[in-house]
């Protein structure tokens, strides 16, 4: 499920706005789509460990899932200056259940085009984050 959603939040994103997305910011979309999960059907989506961490909710999942992506040639990858990644896909025919697809779709609708500074205040502002220390599990 973790890959799919994945998938489909990087094509989602790059059709709304054109651009590819930076790790941190893909990192905290995940993290929202399976967060309003948890809060609307009382079940996490995502079989992943979330941690607070130095920019929000981190999973080491995710990244390893980026890098196999990667890895494989899946995703489009362009490297601009200071290290930041941003990731690029066009896929149709990802398989996404109907509840993960629509929280997905709403979380970039809502929250892809704000600016990364923007997106972590939301986040941080969350209770369950804000709430936790650093290296605390978080959901």
């Amino acid at each position: 499920m973790l890959r799919e959603l994945i998938l489909y939040l990087i094509t989602r994103y790059y059709r709304a706005t054109g651009k590819g997305i930076g790790r941190t910011k893909l990192m905290k979309l995940v993290f929202l789509v399976d967060y309003l999960h948890w809060k609307r059907f009382g079940k996490r989506l995502l079989d992943v460990r979330w941690v607070k961490y130095l920019y929000g909710p981190f999973s080491k999942a995710v990244l390893d899932i980026l890098d196999e992506l990667e890895r494989d040639g899946v995703v489009g990858v362009v490297e601009l200056d200071k290290g930041i990644t941003l990731y690029t896909a066009l896929y149709n025919n990802i398989k996404l259940g109907g509840d993960a697809k629509k929280i997905a779709d709403e979380v970039v609708k809502n929250f892809g085009e704000l600016s990364l500074d923007e997106l972590l205040q939301h986040v941080y502002s969350l209770d369950e984050v804000r709430g936790r220390d650093l290296g605390e599990e978080i959901l």
